[in-house]
């Protein structure tokens, strides 16, 4: 428990992590630390906005300048010499610029005994995951996509583990919030009274359901913020599941082109980053990838009930985030050049799922967006986005992609960057680095990343050509996705011009045509040239695996 003080106001007792509605205030939050003689006394304490000063039982700890305001990490404390075995006592001092104040303190990521149990958990995932893939993958390509997956699963728990729920998150407490909501009342909330209820609500609903049983099972004072994390590892985990089985899927006789397709997108730090965050991306990711491996099992092999479960992720995909509907298109393209049926047939099923699918996702989301005070909205909270983020709608911004301005201004800066307003050099960057300002010693790390990463979008489009001078099957419906993704996020990048709408967390799974593309590539392309695919792909997976354990660091 922690004690929050604010001048006129009488004291308020609540838990950690505090997040209160502060406007612009101070507050002083103590909190009473029971240090065993095990316990870790390696701290790192996150203020919301900044720490104005800060005490162990009275006496005053240093906090360097540069790290008062940093509401993303925090600082890392050594407070040995100050915490004793038994009660102690943290005061801080804590002023906010607005909205909502708080405090988080957690073990530091290095500390012996939290990281001895996390070393255990690694170890636990990876022999359990080990063991389940053994008795599920029967060919080639499924044992080496396991392998990646599990080899992932790892490398996302470390980021996990190691990173607060806020840190590059969007607006995380106010999608916390929105959870606690629907986890106390069991209602939706009023769609102007939260930052994030203007949102469909299916993820949020599953987030109180699995907040409410985590909470019995653990006690009422498990933290609900790590809790959603863990929520959106297992979803990631679901993620990587189906990712890899439509690799698979996709190369059922090359082993090493469905490893490479799923490592990827396994390990690209924009989908790593979604693991510890707390908001509807996550499964919306994978309601997509659900969506899509029904939609080829239908086109390979004509399976009706996959088309119809499609259309039915497709709806549960609007019901999480209004952009799930951005895959229907392609869907519906795909049906019409169905040479298995007649064209009245083609139709008739085009229109009628078009009608279920946009009827029942309308049927949601359009009452909530009439519920504005201010008129219908689709997104609530646009009219506060400041003015500094607005970039122009010109053919220069939506054209523009140069690969030396993108390696020249490797990290995006929504507000001041260099080039923010050229919208397909913002989303490539965010693939890798989202909105997000690393230290500078990274940032060599980060220029080759995105080096590699630009061949391999070059080796992608040459995939494209490969893959239909071959005729291969899934060619017609992987480009229909590409399209419908990026010309879905288009129109909404002109209707809210704004940087934070050219993000790629908006269309990660732009990143499953290029991948697949890719991959085939590496296996179809003449031996030298296949060759070189296959190490700058391996070669970027190897680097961003370094980039993510470097930010346990940073």
């Amino acid at each position: 428990m922690a004690t929050v003080h604010r001048e006129g106001l009488p004291p308020l007792e609540t838990i950690l992590p505090v997040a209160i509605k502060t406007e612009k205030s101070r507050m002083r939050v103590e909190v009473p630390l029971d240090v065993g003689r095990w316990s870790t006394r390696q701290l790192r304490v996150i203020p919301d906005d900044c720490l104005e000063g800060l005490w162990i039982n009275d006496h005053p700890v240093t906090v360097p300048p540069e790290h008062r305001c940093d509401y993303g990490g925090g600082v890392a404390l050594d407070l040995s010499s100050a915490l004793h075995i038994g009660r102690n006592v943290l005061r801080a001092d804590i002023s906010d610029a607005g909205n909502v104040g708080g405090l988080r303190i957690v073990p530091h990521s290095l500390a012996v005994a939290p990281l001895l149990a996390r070393v255990f958990l690694l170890i636990l995932v990876a022999w359990y995951g080990w063991r389940i893939a053994r008795r599920i993958a029967s060919t080639a390509p499924q044992r080496g996509a396991a392998f990646v997956i599990i080899a992932a699963l790892l490398v996302h728990l470390v980021y996990v583990l190691g990173t607060t729920y806020v840190t590059r998150g969007h607006d995380a407490t106010a999608h916390l919030e929105y959870v606690q909501y629907i986890a106390e009342h069991w209602r939706l909330p009023p769609v102007d009274e939260g930052w994030e209820y203007f949102h469909p609500p299916l993820y949020y609903a599953l987030g109180a359901v699995w907040l409410v049983g985590s909470q019995w099972l653990l006690g009422p004072l498990a933290e609900p913020a790590f809790l959603l994390q863990i929520l959106s590892f297992v979803l990631v985990a679901g993620c990587l599941v189906l990712w890899g089985r439509i690799a698979c899927d996709a190369f059922p006789t090359h082993p090493r082109a469905a490893a490479l397709a799923t490592a990827l997108g396994a390990f690209l730090p924009s989908i790593i980053f979604v693991s510890a965050r707390v908001n509807n991306d996550v499964l919306l990711l994978f309601l997509e990838l659900a969506a899509v491996a029904l939609l080829l099992r239908w086109w390979e092999r004509g399976w009706i009930r996959g088309w119809y479960g499609f259309c039915a992720a497709i709806i549960l995909g609007a019901l999480t985030k209004t952009n799930g509907l951005v895959l229907f298109p392609a869907g519906i393209a795909c049906l019409l050049l169905d040479r298995r049926s007649r064209m009245p047939t083609r139709w008739t099923r085009a229109i009628a799922s078009t009608i279920l699918v946009v009827g029942i996702s309308a049927a949601m989301i359009v009452p909530r967006a009439a519920e504005h005070r201010n008129g219908p909205q689709v997104v609530g909270n646009i009219g506060a986005i400041t003015g500094d983020m607005v970039v122009p709608n010109t053919l220069e911004a939506f054209l523009t992609f140069s690969p030396q301005g993108i390696l020249q201004n490797v990290y995006n800066n929504p507000w001041r960057g260099a080039r923010r307003e050229f919208f397909l050099e913002y989303l490539f960057r965010s693939a890798f680095s989202g909105e997000f300002q690393f230290p500078d010693w990274l940032k060599p790390l980060s220029i080759a990343i995105t080096a590699l990463g630009l061949l391999m979008l070059a080796v992608a489009g040459f995939g494209v050509l490969r893959a239909y001078a071959d005729r291969w099957p899934l060619t017609a419906p992987l480009v229909f996705l590409f399209a419908s993704i990026l010309g879905g996020h288009i129109a909404f990048r002109i209707a809210y011009p704004f940087t934070s709408s050219q993000d790629f967390r908006y269309s990660l799974l732009l990143a499953l045509p290029v991948a697949l593309f890719a991959a085939r590539e590496a296996v179809s392309a003449p031996r030298w040239w296949g060759w070189t695919v296959r190490s700058a792909g391996w070669s970027l997976v190897s680097l961003c695996i370094g980039f993510i354990l470097a930010l346990q660091a940073a």
